[in-house]
This record gives C-alpha cells, structure tokens and sequence, in this order.
C-alpha cells in the first residue's frame, strides 16, 4: 500500500465520519438532541499493567476519564449517536503516563417503508486494548446492539449505536513483547475505520443487505505492520416465522500492508466468505443466532506466488435483554488482518453480564477471549506463532447522589502466546463518577 493510497483512504474516512457527525446539524425542528458528559477519577493498584515481565511487581495509577455522548433521534425515521472518550492513567516514574482516545458515531435513516441506510465511523488511539477494556468494559445491552441492532427498540430499550462492540479484539494490542523498548520506543495503535449499509424490504418475509466498510490500522510500534483492510457484502434474509429467520450471505474483501509500493506486495491478501445462519427469538427478551461458512483466502507470498487457504468461519450469539437485567454471550471465528501476525484465523468469545441490584445499585460483569493462529503464510511475519489475550472484570456501581456514582472494579488478564509465554496481571479500581446533563 502506497502513501498516496494511505492518504486517499484517510480522506475517504475523515468524509465518512464527518458525513456521519453532520446529521444532528440538519436536525429538523421536533428533532430531539441529547447530550451527556460523565466525569471520573479513579485510583487503580495492578500487579502488571502492561502485560510486560520487565515491569513487574507492581503498579499505582490515578486516572482521569471523560466520556461525552450525543443522542439524535427525529421519530421513527433516523437515529443517531456519537461517544467519545478520553483517558489518562499517570503512573509512577517507571511507568509514565498512559493515554487513550476514542470516537464512535453511528446512524440509522429510514429511506421509505421498504428502505432503510446506515452508517458508522470510529476512531481509536490506543497503547493496550487490554487496558481500555479493563477499563471500559461491554456492557451487555452494547453486545446486543452489535447482534441485532433492531432488537433493542422493539424491547424498549435505547437504541444506542455502538460500532465494535464485543467480538473486535486484536490479540496483537498489547502494550509490547519480550524485547526492550528503552531503543525501540513504546507502540501506539492508530484505528480509523467507516461503513455504510442498505437494507430493502422486498416483502414481508423477505429482504436484502449491502454493505461496506474501510479501515486503516497503524501501529506506532517499529515491529508492528500499518494495513488497509476493505470489505464488502451482500446477503438475504427470509423470516420463516413470526419468531425464527433464515439468512445467506456472502462477504468479502482484501487486506493491504504498506511496503511502499504500488499492486500486491508481500503478506497482502484477498478472503471471500460465504455463509448460512438462522436466528430465533426463544422469548420475548432471549434471541439466539449462529451462522456457519468458510473463510476462502489467497495470500502474497514473498517470492511473488499466493498461498491458498481454506477454513471454518461462523459466529454465535446468545442475548438476553430484561428491564433488570442482561445477559450476552458471542463467539466467532474467521480470517482478518493483524498488526504483528499478518493474515491469520482469529477466533473471539465474549460474555457480558448487567443486573439491577435496587433503585441505586447495579453490578457488571464481561469478559474477553481472543486467540490468532500462526500467519497462514510461512515467513510472513517476524512474530509467527499463536497468541492469546484474555480479559475480564467486573463492577460494583452505587449511586450516592442524583447525578454522583462510586464504583469499584476488579480485573484480570492474561496473555499467552511462543514468543511472550504466560503473563497475568490483577488489578483493582475504585473511583467515582460524576454526570452532566441527561440522556432520558
């Protein structure tokens, strides 16, 4: 991929997330806009922060965080939403100061009665998707969003646009590997990614999707690889009954890593997956979905040939959205593109659990499980080998005044993998939080 390629899909982008942020601006006048701002510190005590053996023995933080959100909503005909987010944990001198930024804008406008487009952007700069997660993590109705995005109005639920979500967790974005970093400088990890769907109602059992998206990764670790990831699909979806739908669809896309040159270049690859599923609502608040394919995908080796793979791709789903309580759990394989493994099948699990405790209280639990396998082509990247990450933590949330919170949040995580071996770090926090303005 040649900068002058970087640079248009970064155009490309910036215009898709502007497209998308621009929408409450031509808001129309019973449109309603809301907005809130939450505001927290936090002291957090980690045995291993970073993942990273050399900094052992543990670590005192005191973090900042502010998360401010927009809500659109103009009747039934579009939805809109925008998060950010901005965090710092300062450290001791060991360790410094940690910083992360993130975007989400999604949108939801309905064309006609048949006709329906929507759109996402995103953002992220990040030095450990370990760290935010423990720090952030899914909530169960988030997951659901992401499974079903027409189930949560339907439960009278808000329909809040999160794009990600649960099962995007890229067991390369840890802090750094076994090496020393006092020469090479510590990764920072750039994310840029925007999508857009159409969905058509053909009947009133059936109907069809398509979609696309790009995305651009740069890791500001030498080792590490920047790429460009585009994808696009197409699919149909027959409801079979009032409770259960049948869907096929197809998808595929191409992954391009910068070396400086125009066409293919080595680790570049092109994936093409076709797949079934089903989903069925078991009850009025518990929906089930799984879908079954395969991954089909040609690799750029370095002596210019490609390499042929074929192998299993599908997802799960499992989702149960309750005015006390949520409970969600998701799971999927496939082939995508990573920082330091290249082109691999990465297999993802998450569980996400909310439960209201009374008027003021309600404790969260979520998990994370991401493995990639070797790169499917020999000698393509410097960090062969399977690597996993696992995350998980929960929280206890009181409410101590009409708009003040104190939380505190365990954690744990794991890492594993040929060339880091087995790290874990605990971790507890306790902090409080403060919002701005109301989203009801």
């Amino acid at each position: 991929m040649s900068r002058s390629e970087v640079k248009k899909a970064g155009w490309v982008i910036r215009r898709g997330l502007a497209t998308v942020l621009a929408i409450p601006l031509a808001a129309p006048v019973h449109a309603q806009v809301r907005g809130v701002v939450d505001v927290s510190v936090q002291g957090t005590v980690a045995s291993n922060s970073s993942l990273e053996n050399s900094r052992g023995g543990g670590a005192f933080a005191f973090g900042l965080q502010v998360d401010p959100s927009v809500f659109y909503e103009d009747g039934e005909v579009t939805t809109a939403a925008l998060r950010g987010t901005v965090a710092v944990d300062q450290y001791d001198a060991d360790n410094g100061t940690v910083g992360s930024l993130g975007l989400t804008a999604g949108m939801r406008h309905k064309i006609s009665e048949r006709t329906s487009i929507r759109g996402s952007a995103s953002a992220r700069s990040t030095r450990s998707g370990v760290r935010d997660f423990l720090r952030n993590p899914v909530l169960a109705s988030d997951v659901l969003q992401n499974l079903n995005p027409d189930l949560l109005p339907e439960l009278g639920g808000q329909a809040d646009i999160n794009p990600g979500g649960l099962t995007s967790f890229d067991p390369d974005l840890l802090d750094e590997f076994d090496f020393d970093l006092a020469d090479l400088g510590r990764g920072r990890t750039n994310t840029f990614q925007v999508g857009a769907s159409v969905d058509h109602a053909i009947s009133s059992s059936d109907s069809v999707s398509f979609g696309g998206s790009v995305r651009l990764n740069s890791s500001g670790d030498p080792r590490g690889s920047d790429y460009r990831s585009d994808s696009v699909s197409v699919a149909y979806r027959r409801a079979l009954s009032t409770r259960t739908s049948f869907n096929v669809g197809i998808s595929g896309g191409r992954a391009d890593y910068e070396d400086g040159g125009e066409g293919p270049g080595p680790g570049d690859a092109i994936f093409v997956t076709p797949a079934v599923g089903i989903s069925h609502r078991l009850s009025e608040t518990l929906t089930a979905s799984a879908s079954v394919g395969a991954s089909i995908t040609s690799v750029e080796r370095h002596d210019g040939a490609s390499e042929k793979d074929v192998g299993l791709a599908g997802n799960l789903g499992l989702c149960q959205l309750q005015y006390r309580a949520s409970l969600c759990a998701t799971a999927s394989r496939g082939v995508q593109p990573t920082s330091f493994g290249g082109v691999t099948s990465v297999t993802s699990a998450g569980l996400a659990y909310s439960r209201l405790l009374g008027l003021r209280d309600r404790v969260s639990a979520s998990a994370r499980y991401s493995r990639r396998d070797d790169s499917l082509v020999e000698n393509q990247s410097d960090f062969g080998g399977a690597q996993s990450v696992f995350a998980a933590s929960a929280s206890y949330n009181r409410s101590i005044g009409q708009r003040l919170y104190a939380f505190v949040t365990p954690g744990f995580s794991r890492t594993s993998g040929s060339l880091t071996g087995d790290r874990d770090n605990y971790q507890i926090s306790v902090g409080i939080r403060y919002r701005f303005g109301d989203a009801e």
